[in-house]
């Protein structure tokens, strides 16, 4: 194992309300359970109901930056960036703009563990973004993990050859992201850390 490829919202960050109130101001209607249920595919597919207003007319973004920068990281969290930033060469794929990211990696003092930061600006598809990372730092799929906390970014890595650990204090539940089937699912930072270096994770194929 060589790279840790991170996804940012709800592993790095604890941002599903954050990111579940913005979506209410496009549909005041919808249930955190339909929320959650726009990451079992890529984001930026999703199709918006009628009832919603198209993404072109709504800025996400400007009303997620300011509320993303005040939130603390968590400390666990924080630590075992660190520590794993010493082994591996970290990066993030994600589906959030790359600046609030950096932002937020900057103010919590951990921007230098990540070699890369690969944002919805970049490309759409973490399929592709997986690929530029691969092309970039001549890796192969079997060096990589990818540490996600949705079903949609287990799909993708899949379709790039790459296991996934998945989260359950993000975006998707444990039992929904069992059914997706990777690597392993954790539920605390310290069983990430026991996952990442579990000989299962550098030796298993997909």
């Amino acid at each position: 194992m060589k790279a840790l490829l991170f996804d940012f919202d709800g592993v790095i960050a604890y941002t599903f309300e954050l990111c579940y109130e913005i979506n209410k101001k496009l549909n005041p209607v919808i249930t955190r359970e339909e929320y959650r249920n726009k990451f079992l595919g890529n984001i930026n597919d999703y199709k918006p109901k009628k009832c919603e207003k198209e993404k072109s007319e709504f800025d996400f973004f400007a009303h997620y930056t300011p509320k993303l920068l005040e939130l603390k990281i968590n400390m666990d969290m924080k630590n075992s960036i660190l520590e794993l930033s010493k082994s591996y060469s970290l990066f993030i794929i994600s589906s959030t703009n790359t600046d609030p990211i950096r932002k937020f990696l900057k103010q919590n003092q951990i921007e230098h563990c990540f070699k890369e930061i690969y944002g919805n600006d970049v490309h759409k598809s973490k399929i592709e973004k997986i690929k530029m990372v691969l092309e970039k730092y001549l890796l192969t799929p079997s060096e990589c993990l990818f540490i996600t906390d949705t079903v949609g970014d287990i799909k993708e890595a899949r379709t790039c050859d790459i296991n996934s650990v998945a989260v359950s204090w993000g975006f998707h539940s444990h039992k929904t992201l069992e059914q997706a089937n990777p690597l392993t699912v954790v539920d605390t930072i310290s069983e990430l850390i026991g996952a990442i270096k579990s000989p299962i994770a550098s030796t298993l194929k997909i």
